[in-house]
């Protein structure tokens, strides 16, 4: 249940329609996707961009890294867009992705909360994320530092790939004003590694390797390198807004305890669909850490086990900055 690419449907669609108003007539829309995965929340935002242009020629670059599934990312956006001329870029979007000055719209969704090198550090007091610990913490810090160069590199990268004029729609997965996390599934985890460590499942060592190598930046930490410095010249912030966004898996469980089913019956299939969603996105992540596989079981054994009967404990209430950048026609000087 992938959300993040409908989010930006309409500002795109608005987006498209401004640039197309500006092309010549037989000039191509060039758009590109950074950190597409496999094509699961492209085909709204590309519809989207598709159905306000003119009858103009659209092409697309879907970018990612080399060890994406590239064979299903084909499968799931050429079979459903036929008229996009679509090409790959298999490189990290911390890289340089195309030519300079020949991208006319650029968006992601849902990607540039992942670190480029992995975790810079590990974790202590059974965190997961950096985001659970102190702001003052050291291992925190150097977290949050290399999420800001990260963000930095991809808006200087950006601004030589884009045209003057052209648009960057961002969905970027948040942290709340105050640095900590909105989901309630990420207090359920970080528990499971604490029952884990209590229980000598895992040594303090074992515990403090196993990460999840993303940094949720806040809105003040997103603006940031927008406001002062190289990149406040040559990108101007067109609109911002940061949402709660509610639990799909959440709001399908009361939708269908309203129906008057066998609600624990409900609870328990809620609970698996969570389960899956949490399995997608961390799995891989957990094997990185060089967990060996009955550890990984055991872990989520005990997020089970916390989980119970209340799909609360394993909700995706996730912050999203929503944000749209305008590349400028002429830089800013101090």
């Amino acid at each position: 249940m992938d959300l993040s690419g409908v989010n930006v449907g309409p500002v795109l669609r608005r987006e498209a329609a401004r640039i197309d108003a500006s092309l010549a007539a037989e000039e191509a829309l060039q758009v590109v996707e950074y950190g597409c995965a496999t094509g699961g929340s492209s085909l709204v935002p590309l519809g989207a961009i598709q159905d306000s242009i003119s009858n103009r020629p659209l092409r697309a670059t879907m970018n990612d890294l080399p060890m994406n599934d590239w064979a299903t990312l084909r499968s799931t956006v050429e079979p459903a867009l036929p008229n996009v001329d679509f090409a790959y870029a298999q490189t990290s979007m911390y890289c340089p992705v195309l030519e300079e000055a020949t991208v006319h719209l650029a968006y992601s969704c849902f990607a540039q909360h992942w670190l480029s090198e992995g975790a810079p550090t590990t974790l202590p007091h059974g965190a997961l994320w950096a985001n659970q610990l102190a702001r003052d913490n050291e291992q925190r810090r150097a977290w949050e530092e290399t999420s800001r160069n990260d963000w930095e590199r991809f808006l200087t990268l950006r601004a030589k790939e884009v045209l003057p004029g052209g648009s960057m729609v961002l969905h970027i997965q948040s942290s709340m004003c105050d640095g900590s996390l909105s989901e309630g599934a990420a207090v359920t985890l970080q528990e499971a590694k604490c029952r884990m460590l209590r229980d000598a499942e895992l040594t303090e060592d074992e515990a403090a390797s196993i990460v999840i190598p993303e940094y949720m930046k806040s809105p003040v930490e997103i603006l940031d390198p927008l406001c002062f410095g190289s990149n406040a010249r040559v990108w101007s912030v067109e609109e911002l807004e940061c949402v709660r966004m509610p639990c799909p898996y959440r709001e399908e469980f009361g939708e269908r305890c309203k129906t008057g089913c066998n609600e624990p019956l409900i609870v328990d299939e809620i609970i698996e669909k969570q389960m899956r969603a949490l399995h997608a996105f961390m799995d891989s992540s957990l094997e990185d850490c060089g967990c060996k596989k009955e550890t990984i079981k055991a872990f989520w054994a005990h997020v089970r086990a916390i989980a119970d009967t209340n799909p609360s404990s394993l909700s995706a209430d996730t912050m999203g900055t929503f944000i749209v950048l305008r590349r400028r026609v002429a830089a800013v000087h101090d």
